[in-house]
């Protein structure tokens, strides 16, 4: 064996993908050269960075000796092509794709490219020689479109990433700005993540449940015009102390998570989850939807409803666990005990020995 590369359609700091390569191709160096490739590579992530991902069009050629694992989250063409056409082993590595009707209307490049990507799953189905995938749902998934023997392991991820990285003096100011606590929601502003339902719970806990209790919601988005929607329907609904912070950096990130009362998850659909994890592992709670990923994710580790459960549910769950300490307790060493197993099924080089096995 040559060398190990990985594939991913982006590279840029704090993208989840992004950080499970760079652990996993640090623990491959180990065993010769390897390298990321990206299509879109952020500017702080290309050579010379701690990322230091290359351009995947400009890949060179490989033996039947090499390995490339193809990170699998969304599709283009130009991408399969080099994928389908290189000579090297291919270990297909899903992270899930949303479907692309939750992007059509908003974005509809990335309706092509979530459409694109699934039928780039079907091609390589027969192409590759080992699949994996980083929770149980991508994983079913990954049979359902014929690949066999999927192994369950999100390579590479380090749940307490976070830790140590909140600054103190953002705490303080925080802690004035919201004297009586704040719901957190996190992720990508997109329609799957329905975003929406934190904004209506807060509603609800600050107008049924008279309390003071405020949202901060972090995350871009590649649809500036959704995120102008949701910030109409907080102000219609009258959410007082409600924050839209965009994109942050890892510091602002951890001190929101330290600082927040909870956690809210309220997506449609997710392939593994992470931003609970990262609440999880600094004693923050979390309150979720059970869609997809999210009830294997999170386990016993987070008050998690049903799929189907909306903003009276959220509302209701927030409170009791921001009112009742010995709920919040539970809830804190359950999520701590649920981080420490996910951490275990993350290790690389469990990940590494399952691949040595395979090729």
């Amino acid at each position: 064996m040559r060398r190990i590369d990985q594939i991913v359609m982006g590279a840029a700091p704090g993208d989840a993908i992004t950080s499970m390569a760079v652990r996993l191709r640090e623990a491959c160096r180990y065993f010769g050269p390897s390298d990321i490739y990206a299509l879109h590579i952020a500017p702080d992530a290309g050579p010379g960075s701690y990322i230091d991902a290359h351009q995947v069009l400009d890949i060179g050629s490989y033996s039947e000796d090499d390995v490339v694992i193809y990170h699998s989250s969304m599709g283009d063409p130009r991408v399969t092509q080099i994928v389908e056409q290189c000579r090297a082993r291919l270990v297909v590595h899903f992270h899930n794709i949303t479907p692309h009707s939750y992007f059509i209307g908003v974005n509809d490049t990335l309706a092509m490219s979530a459409l694109w990507g699934r039928e780039e799953l079907s091609r390589l189905s027969t192409r590759c020689v080992a699949a994996s995938a980083d929770s149980a749902f991508n994983a079913a998934e990954l049979v359902a479109l014929g690949y066999r023997d999927v192994h369950v392991a999100p390579a590479g991820l380090v749940p307490d990433r976070l830790a140590g990285l909140a600054s103190n003096s953002a705490l303080g100011e925080i802690a004035e700005r919201f004297p009586d606590g704040f719901v957190l929601s996190v992720s990508q502003q997109l329609p799957h993540k329905r975003t929406e339902l934190a904004i209506a719970a807060t509603h609800l806990l600050q107008t049924v449940w008279a309390r003071e209790i405020g949202l901060v919601v972090i995350g871009g988005s590649p649809a500036p015009n959704y995120v102008e929607r949701l910030q109409r329907f907080a102000v219609r609904l009258g959410v007082e102390r409600c924050e839209f912070w965009g994109r942050v950096d890892d510091e602002v990130l951890a001190t929101a998570i330290g600082a927040a009362s909870v956690l809210m998850v309220t997506s449609d659909h997710e392939g593994l989850a992470i931003p609970p994890l990262e609440a999880m592992s600094v004693s923050t709670p979390v309150v979720a939807r059970g869609c997809g990923a999210v009830p294997d994710t999170l386990g016993a580790g987070a008050i998690v409803g049903p799929a189907s459960v909306g903003p009276t549910w959220l509302a209701a769950a927030v409170h009791t666990v921001t009112t009742d300490d010995r709920v919040r307790d539970d809830v804190v060493q359950a999520g701590l005990a649920q981080v420490g197993r996910l951490a275990d099924r993350g290790d690389v080089w469990s990940y590494l020995e399952w691949l040595w096995e395979h090729l």
